[in-house]
């Protein structure tokens, strides 16, 4: 399914696998949403929060269940420009949340892996599927809660129930890669995300590429880690992995 945001580090194509390993739950919370590559492809929970500490990804949901017809009606006439992209990319904002959440969305599906450097051309049709993405996006977020907080306040945040019967799924910008995101995570980060996972008493689950650091850090606190497969980045290839607080086979930890 395609989705209405194109960012580097969106997990459409593997999201399939990642959510094979996800445990039973009532209660779905995603912590970095992004481009929603996972939360498009999962059956809906009875209840949903999606989050984002990036102020553009947050505009841009809350813009579309808003005014989705207006939404589409910009999207629709925005010229596909260099100019404009220049104008854009240099910085420059426009007055009103709406036309902000169109900026954002050219220069992320308009460039190479989402970076915002350089104009991407080419046959995909980029315009089609955007639009049709629109109205399939608005559907699946219909009732679903979104916030805009830093991880770590997230699950404080939330007032759950049951939390034997929550899931938290963590996607947060991997470390020692080069991306684009509007905040990257330094090793400090990671380290605050596992304590989050080992004392927040709730089925979590994180997605990483497999390097030393995160293979230390789960072997330490006793987390299982999946290979989940390859997957490109602006400068190299690096295997995905999912790192689980619970037995994959449903086993209740907590």
């Amino acid at each position: 399914m395609s989705t209405l945001l194109k960012r580097m580090g969106n997990k459409s194509k593997l999201a399939p696998k990642i959510i094979s390993h996800f445990p039973k739950h009532d209660f779905f919370v995603d912590a970095f949403c992004g481009a929603l590559g996972i939360f498009m492809h999962k059956t809906l929970a009875k209840y949903n929060v999606i989050n984002d500490n990036d102020a553009d990804v947050y505009n841009l949901y809350c813009q579309l269940m808003r005014n989705k017809e207006e939404l589409y009606h910009q999207l629709e006439i925005m010229p596909i420009s260099q100019d404009l992209f220049n104008f854009w990319r240099d910085g420059n904002r426009e007055s009103c949340d709406l036309l902000n959440a169109v900026r954002f969305v050219f220069l992320s599906n308009y460039s190479f892996f989402g970076g915002a450097d350089s104009l991407r051309l080419d046959a995909s049709n980029t315009k089609k599927i955007l639009l049709a993405a629109v109205e399939k996006t608005f559907l699946k977020l219909y009732g679903v809660q979104v916030i805009n907080k830093d991880f770590r306040q997230v699950i404080p945040s939330i007032q759950f129930k049951n939390p034997k019967n929550a899931f938290v799924y963590f996607d947060p910008p991997y470390i020692n890669t080069g991306d684009n995101y509007a905040s990257s995570f330094k090793e400090q980060d990671s380290l605050d995300l596992f304590e989050i996972m080992a004392n927040c008493g709730i089925k979590c689950a994180m997605s990483e590429f497999s390097n030393p650091f995160i293979l230390e850090q789960a072997n330490k606190n006793g987390f299982r880690v999946i290979e989940i497969g390859e997957r490109q980045t602006l400068k190299s290839r690096n295997t995905e992995i999912l790192v689980l607080n619970y037995d994959d086979n449903q086993l209740k930890l907590f």
